[in-house]
């Protein structure tokens, strides 16, 4: 699937392309997401409309992932001049499985008692903070209140995740300025 938005000029520009794991377009099958199917994929795309997009010689672009090692590898791979983001809902319940495979408590919102923190939300705020000084003060928050799951972010780059980073290390800062580009969107596939 393409979703493909329009600059004022008139100028199609691919907005996002997402990638399934089962994928069949008439001749071929990809039914798991392995790191040579995923490499593939974005092989085939570089052959669509997508193709001048990809090209490392038009500058960096963002690949957001659910964090998979093999979509992970296949897009290393594929685009090396990609920068990747990880999606933060993917994100959010990793962070909840590693919890409950550490027997640790699960990140929680206010609901969950007036005496539990809304470990949650400092997620969350820590994910959409703009500064690293707001990043560091949510992630100590949430290192106070769960250790093991703080343990689990800080193994991860904040480039990855965090908008304060992406914005100053990648090429997601162009995509928060180009929701006031975009006239339309049409999705495609």
């Amino acid at each position: 699937m393409i979703i493909q938005g329009y600059l004022p000029t008139g100028k199609v520009l691919p907005i996002a392309a997402a990638v399934f794991s089962e994928w069949k377009d008439g001749v071929y099958t990809v039914a798991a997401e392995t790191s040579d199917n995923t490499e593939w994929v974005w092989d085939q795309l570089k052959q669509t409309i997508l193709g001048e997009w990809l090209d490392a010689k038009n500058g960096p672009i963002t690949i957001m992932s659910d964090r998979g090692a093999a979509i992970l590898k296949g897009v290393q791979l594929a685009l090396p001049h990609s920068d990747i983001a990880f999606c933060a809902t993917h994100l959010f319940a990793n962070v909840n499985a590693h919890c409950r495979s550490n027997k640790s408590p699960q990140l929680q919102g206010s609901k969950s008692g007036k005496d539990q923190p809304n470990t949650a939300g400092l997620f969350w705020k820590a994910v959409a903070a703009w500064t690293k000084q707001e990043f560091d003060n949510h992630m100590s928050q949430l290192r106070e209140h769960n250790r093991v799951a703080w343990e689990y972010l800080d193994q991860i780059e904040p480039r990855h995740w965090a908008r304060y980073a992406q914005c100053q290390y990648s090429s997601t800062a162009s995509s928060v300025k180009l929701d006031s580009y975009v006239r339309s969107t049409r999705t495609v596939g």
